[in-house]
């Protein structure tokens, strides 16, 4: 197993795929944590898009195995989506376990949860794209909101640095920073990341860096992207079971 590609999946914001029938949930409490989105030119997609399903992985997030875990209606322009006070357990994976051994785990016996996705179905229960809240600072760098859910309270420190080699020829250079403060519950982090290409190799370099300051990154902007995958006719039976 490549922990470096799990951390990746884990905390740098995968998005894709599947999922399964919806089965009785914990009812919400009143402070239940809330991801509020007024979206860019969003009531413009008030007669498209219904309703917004929030996505994380079952197990090693390289299976591609996903579920959602939370839903609600899209409108005015935009959504409040309600996580849950207590996630699932088969949805929680050992921080530590999941890490190389170069990022500094305080607590190794504190699982996480992250959000893989927010995903936005048409009237007809149809995939559409997907939500990110995101600031575009030029080519290709950027700053970019998560979510992840800790049962514990847990910190990590430390850089990686790999290289991801493809079939097709491209290689990419992987360079990860983390300084991260998680509290029990649900947490707030950002990831800015950079990257330069070379069609000459070819190579993309990327460099990242993950933290929890709040006060560096004000000024996100929640984004409609359009989707352009193919996702299983299985899939939307499964998840739209209970309807």
């Amino acid at each position: 197993m490549n922990k470096n590609k799990i951390l990746s999946a884990m905390l740098l914001a995968a998005v894709f795929f599947s999922s399964s029938c919806k089965k009785d949930e914990p009812t919400p409490s009143d402070n239940s944590f809330k991801i509020v989105a007024n979206v860019v030119n969003g009531n413009d997609y008030n007669s498209m898009i219904s309703s917004v399903l929030a996505f994380t992985w079952v197990g090693n997030p390289l299976n591609d195995n996903y579920e959602f875990i939370a839903e609600c209606p899209y409108q005015n322009g935009g959504f409040s989506l309600t996580l849950p006070d207590t996630p699932d357990s088969k949805f929680l994976q050992n921080l530590a376990a999941s890490l190389p051994s170069s990022v500094i785990v305080s607590n190794p016996n504190v699982n996480i949860l992250a959000i893989s996705d927010i995903e936005a179905y048409d009237y007809s229960n149809e995939y559409l794209g997907w939500f990110e809240n995101v600031k575009i600072l030029g080519g290709m760098h950027y700053v970019m909101k998560e979510w992840i859910y800790a049962d514990g309270d847990v910190t990590m420190s430390g850089t990686n640095s790999e290289e991801l080699h493809w079939d097709f020829g491209l290689i990419d250079y992987l360079e990860a920073t983390f300084d991260l403060t998680l509290k029990k519950g649900w947490n707030e982090i950002y990831l800015e990341s950079d990257g330069t290409y070379d069609p000459d190799n070819p190579n993309i370099t990327y460099s990242t860096s993950n933290t929890t300051n709040t006060t560096v990154y004000n000024d996100l902007e929640w984004i409609f992207q359009i989707g352009v995958f193919n996702l299983s006719n299985l899939r939307h039976f499964n998840k739209f079971l209970h309807k």
